[in-house]
């Protein structure tokens, strides 16, 4: 689904772009009407990950607020290439994931037409490791 706040050809997975659709007006309008900050840091664990990131671009747009950062934990990947080059250029992201951790690499990518890449600053955390 192409992105309607990104460049042209910036795509983003559909069901993720379902499910914030659902959820967008109501997370607006709570955050316009409970948060009395300039600061914003929009996160997600998992699948709730790849929503944050999502949801950043909207909430942008708002213009609301004046710094917004989004930080996730073992995120997917939702956006194409194009899409994740964008929004590594327009926001401070950090993503923090388990190694080996399945979800954090999800959609599988088996074939060359699939182009879904991660986004922001990875910090890779190792099983048994401090």
């Amino acid at each position: 689904t192409q992105d309607e706040e990104a460049p042209k050809g910036c795509k983003v997975q559909r069901e993720y772009d379902r499910m914030w659709a659902k959820i967008r007006s109501d997370v607006i309008a709570g955050l316009r009407a409970h948060v009395h900050t300039r600061r914003l840091i929009i996160t997600g664990i998992s699948l709730g990950g790849g929503l944050a990131a999502i949801s950043y671009v909207d909430i942008q747009a708002t213009k609301e607020f004046d710094n917004i950062e989004v930080i996730t934990f073992g995120a997917p990947r939702v956006g194409n290439r194009k899409w994740a080059k964008w929004f590594d250029s327009v926001t401070p992201s950090t993503r923090i994931y388990i190694r080996r951790d399945p979800i954090a690499f999800l959609p599988r990518c088996l074939t060359p037409i699939c182009n879904y890449r991660q986004t922001g600053s990875p910090i890779v955390c190792y099983p048994g490791k401090q």
